[in-house]
């Protein structure tokens, strides 16, 4: 046991704890009790330091959802099928989900493309039946009014396409710099109205591919 070189007295007797040794025919392991408290102090001062700059993001509260092919249509009135395409497709090349387009929507297609006010927002995407614990369809609302009406409506609505067809996938969305788990670039599920510095706004996230939707497809 060490002295404290400061002093210039003895330092009391600590109890100490013995392990059984680790390779046969050696010495056993000392360990005081006070080295076991300073060991756990860090250990969750460790812990502590990576919860501030680690975020475990929770799923998609609509989700999980139902997996299989994750097939979309476009109800009467939707004029933006251009875009719609593009973030289906997006989706298909860069995760391992797999659509289909029906050519009308039935009653288990996936995802419903429509548009309409949403009184401020730019988009919505909510889950309008569950079955056996999953969401089986979604409707994503792109509020057509609102994204003409910013900078870059174009980017906007490119962004906002590939954001709420993200939450039909199971991944939530992050405001400014709260990057989902370990990434340390921007994607398309952040929040928000695309000014000219924002990038990737078209792309998912690593976290958001491999922790949540290649996981359920």
């Amino acid at each position: 046991m060490k002295r404290n070189p400061l002093s210039t007295t003895t330092q009391p007797r600590r109890t100490m704890t013995t392990f059984p040794p680790s390779v046969p025919g050696s010495r056993p392991r000392r360990i005081s009790v006070r080295g076991l408290f300073i060991a756990a102090i860090v250990s969750v001062l460790t812990l502590s330091t990576l919860g501030s700059t680690v975020n475990a993001d929770t799923p998609q509260p609509d989700g999980p959802p139902d997996g299989g092919d994750h097939s979309w249509c476009y109800l009467s009135g939707f004029s933006e099928r251009t875009a719609a395409d593009a973030a289906m497709t997006r989706l298909r090349e860069q995760t391992d989900v797999t659509t289909n387009y029906p050519g009308s929507c039935g009653a288990k297609t996936d995802v419903r493309w429509t548009q309409g006010d949403l009184g401020g927002s730019f988009g919505r995407g909510e889950c309008i039946v569950r079955l056996n614990g999953s969401c089986d369809v979604y409707r994503i609302t792109l509020a057509m009014g609102t994204i003409n009406n910013t900078q870059q409506p174009v980017n906007q609505r490119s962004k906002t396409s590939c954001h709420e067809l993200g939450h039909t996938v199971g991944v939530r969305h992050y405001s400014d710099n709260f990057f989902p788990g370990d990434d340390t670039a921007h994607s398309c599920l952040r929040s928000g109205e695309v000014t000219g510095a924002w990038t990737n706004i078209t792309l998912y996230g690593n976290h958001h591919r491999t922790q949540h939707i290649n996981i359920t497809f």
